[in-house]
């Protein structure tokens, strides 16, 4: 009984231990720099893709985007027709800028439903239904 009881104490404890960790590690900073390049794919049904890129930063935790444009990548569309792959246009800016909180995973919340990564440059997967 003795052990069991040890057990429990040694893994609430690590627990904690976890949990303390993160949270100093939710405290860092972000690491994004203006021009970086955030894609969002998201989507119920079909796939969406967004790109983003960082206009300014604002303080220890702020990020100003903007929406940039993607293109169709010729040659990439698959059998069925109603998908293909789509990279970002990063002189091609619209909308508005817009300002979010950027974590210490350089993550952004976009909505409630999704969030913009660092995107590593290779093409994205979008699919759409008639």
């Amino acid at each position: 009984m003795q052990r069991h009881i040890d057990k429990q104490i040694d893994s609430v404890q690590k627990t904690e231990e976890r949990k303390a960790q993160e949270r100093e590690e939710r405290k860092k900073p972000h690491s994004l720099k203006v021009g970086d390049i955030l894609v969002n794919s998201w989507g119920y049904d079909q796939t969406n893709v967004n790109f983003y890129k960082v206009k300014k930063l604002i303080g220890k935790t702020m990020v100003e985007l903007i929406s940039i444009r993607s293109a169709h990548i010729e040659g990439t569309e698959y059998p069925h027709g109603m998908a293909c792959e789509v990279t970002a246009l990063p002189s091609e800016e619209y909308g508005e800028p817009f300002r979010k909180k950027a974590n210490h995973r350089n993550s952004v919340t976009i909505n409630s439903f999704s969030s913009a990564w660092p995107w590593d440059g290779k093409p994205q997967y979008r699919s759409w239904y008639a």
